[in-house]
């Protein structure tokens, strides 16, 4: 029962044992379920356990702390501050607030998105890799904000999740509001199911090998926008070869681009401004 807070140290075992090193750092089973006993890790190097995931309890334990990140390292797991890897990430998420990443991650599922989020991108990348992450009424999207999500995007960095030929974020009821970053995906970048999407900055683009070239770098549900349950709402970013105030996304074409602003050719892109008044 009670605490331990581990912020440093090096922790290992004599292994002449039938559990190897699966008990490296424990508690009793019962008292951490109930919330009696519990094991919180910033920091330290673990020989051959990874608090992050571990036997200790079943299902695996994961004794690191919102915000750190456990990297293995040799024959070590090393727990530092930061999101350095897709579980941190995705507990991070879960916990809701500010999460900031700090290396580079690859998903190998897709992450839901149920509460506040503000994702920092900050200058690094979040790329997709397996099978693909469609699941028919349920995930079309590296990231999917359902119903009471709302996320916002900052930072420059790429979601990208052309490599398992997905949308790179989609809205199922919720909000996503993107102010930065930049968005590749297969056949569509973002896309509305359900829910608002508000786009500020960042950069849209897909892979092109499909039948329908650029023509959904952004989409919504057709039935959906017609009777106002989905909607795309766009102040800023630039289009890789896609007009976001008139395409084919929707039929007749749509108009994303909300008033007072204006998309306009800049080579291969579409770059929406705010309008300015002649004096």
């Amino acid at each position: 029962t009670g605490t331990i807070n581990i912020s440093g140290g090096e922790f290992t075992i004599c292994n002449e044992h039938a559990y190897d090193y699966a008990y490296v750092l424990n508690l009793l089973d019962a008292n951490g379920k109930n919330g009696t006993a519990s094991i919180n890790v910033t920091a330290g190097k673990f020989y051959k356990f990874d608090p992050a995931v571990n036997a200790s309890e079943n299902p695996g334990k994961d004794y690191v702390h919102a915000g750190y990140s456990s990297v293995a390292d040799g024959d070590y797991y090393q727990v530092s501050e930061g999101i350095k890897n897709e579980l941190a990430l995705r507990n991070a998420i879960e916990n809701g607030g500010t999460v900031t990443l700090s290396e580079d991650i690859t998903l190998t599922s897709p992450i839901f998105v149920e509460n506040t989020v503000t994702l920092d991108l900050n200058g690094k990348n979040i790329t997709t890799t397996g099978e693909s992450f469609y699941v028919s009424g349920v995930v079309s999207a590296a990231f999917c904000v359902k119903e009471n999500g709302n996320l916002t995007i900052t930072g420059a960095g790429t979601i990208d999740s052309q490599n398992t030929e997905d949308y790179a974020v989609e809205v199922r009821g919720g909000e996503l509001n993107i102010e930065g970053g930049k968005y590749v995906g297969c056949v569509t970048s973002v896309y509305a199911l359900t829910g608002t999407i508000n786009i500020s900055g960042g950069e849209f683009t897909i892979c092109n090998e499909h039948a329908f070239d650029y023509a959904y770098v952004l989409n919504l549900l057709d039935a959906n926008g017609k009777n106002g349950t989905a909607s795309i709402n766009v102040t800023g970013g630039k289009f890789y070869k896609f007009n976001p105030a008139e395409n084919a996304s929707e039929n007749p074409y749509k108009d994303y681009v909300q008033a007072g602003y204006s998309s306009a050719a800049a080579e291969d892109y579409y770059v929406v401004v705010e309008d300015t008044e002649n004096e």
